[in-house]
């Protein structure tokens, strides 16, 4: 390879890796299921969150694919930006859908 090919492969960023979380909790819980209570709050989460943008918690009583949509905590700055607008610059957040 040429100088200038090396000099531009050695300064590309390796590419991303999906990250990927554990759930120690539910792997050792399957059978746990959301409350009444719980899902109220889940429905009052999407409520807030299709106000202020396209983002949205699965309506599940399964904690599993819920805590898969919050835990790279895109979803938690939509909500922090809904009680604070502009305190997070949602420019720079990465969210699901995006990185497909």
């Amino acid at each position: 390879l040429e100088e200038r090919e090396q000099n531009e492969l050695a300064n590309t960023p390796p590419p991303k890796k999906k990250r990927e979380f554990r759930f120690e909790y539910l792997d050792a819980n399957p059978n746990y299921q959301l409350s009444e209570e719980d899902c109220r709050m889940l429905d009052y989460l999407n409520w807030q969150l299709s106000q202020t943008s396209s983002c949205s918690v699965p309506s599940s009583k399964s904690p599993r694919p819920i805590a898969e949509a919050l835990a790279d905590g895109s979803i938690l700055c939509v909500m922090i930006n809904a009680c604070m607008p502009g305190i997070i610059d949602t420019r720079v957040v990465k969210f699901e859908a995006e990185e497909a």
